[in-house]
């Protein structure tokens, strides 16, 4: 499937590769953020369920301070980070999506 074909809004085509719009998907992603998500393996564990050049970006950002602070990405969680590019990705119109997921990413991510 094309990137173009998963968005209905262009906003959010660019740098956007994975979302979950299955049920499947979105309950993993789900299970995922109901712990901790260490930074060191965050970018593998998420890759296919949530694809997006900005959530990447503010990881890598996040791997580089821990590296300069020294401190162990196994032990920094990335939750919040990902709950925000999540967020932003919700607010556009997901072709192809069901629903249901929708509807359960929005109520896992709820403040």
């Amino acid at each position: 499937m094309k990137v173009s074909e998963l968005f209905e809004s262009k906003v959010l085509i660019e740098g956007t590769w994975a979302v979950p719009e299955t049920i499947a998907k979105a309950k993993i992603l789900v299970k995922i953020l109901s712990k901790p998500i260490p930074l060191k393996t965050a970018s593998t564990n998420l890759y296919s369920l949530i694809g997006d050049d900005g959530l990447y970006d503010d990881l890598d950002d996040a791997l580089k301070g821990a590296k300069k602070d020294k401190t162990d990405s196994s032990t920094i969680d990335v939750r919040h980070i990902v709950i925000k590019h999540l967020k932003k990705l919700l607010k556009g119109t997901w072709k192809n999506a069901d629903p249901e997921a929708i509807k359960l990413l929005k109520m896992a991510i709820e403040d």
